[in-house]
């Protein structure tokens, strides 16, 4: 109906055959017929095929591969579905932090997390992107290593402008809460940390 492709999304954790302890993480996009078509002949299904679209998240991972500051981009692929098919024609250690989990930490260890998470930050945006979604759980954290990475690429997009660091980012991040002000950004002094 001329709106895109009828596309359905996974999220997958793998490792390597063989060795548990190679972990990847797995996005597959993939076409499907649309809702009430399934069941149609192919050569039917064969038109709702349209070309592959651009995604934020894989335009965004080509500048990080080599950014330690989010999780390692090991490849892609990209393949026409065959007759049979559909419609024929980077995992890194620790969990998503949680606001309960952050904001029950004293604040020395929140600072100490605000820190990595500004150094991990400003390494993504070096490389010429940014996340397309803030929010805390796209910040990975291992307590084990200490290690913070920066997930979340899926809406995001390579960046054209000259970006920096600002305060604000921990407040888009939930990693401090602004004052009541209009203002709000102008006064980091004024936010819960």
């Amino acid at each position: 109906m001329g709106r895109g492709a009828s596309i359905t999304v996974g999220k997958f954790l793998c490792h390597l055959e063989g060795r548990p302890d190679l972990k990847a993480f797995m996005r597959i996009y993939h076409q499907i017929p649309i809702a009430g078509t399934e069941d149609a002949d192919p050569d039917i299904l064969a038109q709702q095929a349209v070309p592959p679209e651009m995604y934020g998240e894989l335009e965004s991972f080509k500048p990080l591969k080599d950014c330690p500051a989010v999780p390692l981009f090991l490849g892609h692929a990209e393949r026409t579905q065959r007759d049979q098919e559909l419609l024929p024609g980077g995992y890194v250690p620790g969990e998503p932090l949680t606001k309960e989990f952050f904001w029950s930490l004293n604040r020395s260890a929140r600072d100490e997390l605000r820190s990595k998470f500004r150094a991990a930050y400003e390494q993504v945006i070096s490389c010429g992107t940014k996340p397309g979604r803030s929010r805390i759980s796209k910040i990975i954290f291992d307590r084990p290593t200490g290690n913070l990475y920066i997930s979340g690429f899926r809406r995001g997009w390579p960046i054209l402008d000259e970006l920096q660091w600002t305060e604000s980012c921990y407040v888009r991040f939930g990693l401090a809460k602004p004052s009541k002000s209009l203002e709000w950004y102008l006064h980091p002094e004024q936010w819960e940390w």
